[in-house]
């Protein structure tokens, strides 16, 4: 696969980070629940005390867990007794409220359930956490990844029952170069010498 098609995967990889998962994996706080408290809840229930409504933070655990007189607005492993689930399934006052037009879809209501019963597991930032060496995954098809990077990549391709696309035809590979950095398509000698390998990626 050329070099172009693998930067594309790894950028569909780690775009997947922030992607709601099916089945059975547990689901991650920063990977699958925080973009969806940061884009619906965050703007009435963040981190700005100068436009928090109800004095209520959904942004740390302490501040989700607590106390609100009786009642919280998470409950960990209890989505039945977290205010958060019945305001979110409330149809004649839903939060989030109609007028902030950031209404929540069935599945990110499902998936708020569902890590609700998890335990409401917080944590903090990626970019706060210590990098933690992990291993390089094992593949199937040992002949396509050239680095690690590729591994992690094929890895869960492979896991989804996937497999990496063909390499592109070179024509196609020097357009998509052109148009990601310059914006404009190479002219016919600037292809052709791209063909002939008069001209590479580095001297685009």
């Amino acid at each position: 696969m050329d070099h172009l098609n693998r930067a594309i995967f790894t950028l569909l990889a780690f775009t997947a980070i922030a992607s709601p998962l099916t089945g059975e994996e547990r689901l991650d706080f920063n990977r699958d629940v925080r973009p969806i408290l940061s884009d619906k809840c965050f703007f009435c229930h963040g981190p700005d005390a100068n436009e928090r409504e109800a004095d209520l933070m959904l942004h740390t655990a302490v501040g989700a867990y607590a106390d609100l007189g009786g009642y919280a607005a998470i409950s960990p492993g209890k989505p039945s007794e977290s205010e958060l689930v019945a305001r979110i399934n409330d149809s004649k006052d839903p939060m989030p409220p109609e007028d902030s037009h950031k209404a929540l879809s069935a599945e990110e209501v499902a998936l708020l359930e569902r890590w609700i019963g998890e335990g409401a597991e917080y944590s903090a930032p990626w970019t706060y956490e210590r990098p933690v060496k992990v291993e390089v995954p094992d593949v199937r098809n040992e002949r396509w990844p050239i680095n690690d990077v590729d591994r992690f990549v094929l890895e869960r391709l492979e896991s989804k029952g996937l497999s990496p696309s063909s390499d592109a035809d070179p024509i196609t590979q020097i357009r998509r170069v052109y148009f990601d950095l310059i914006g404009l398509p190479p002219t016919p000698e600037e292809a052709t010498a791209f063909i002939d390998g008069r001209i590479s990626f580095e001297q685009v």
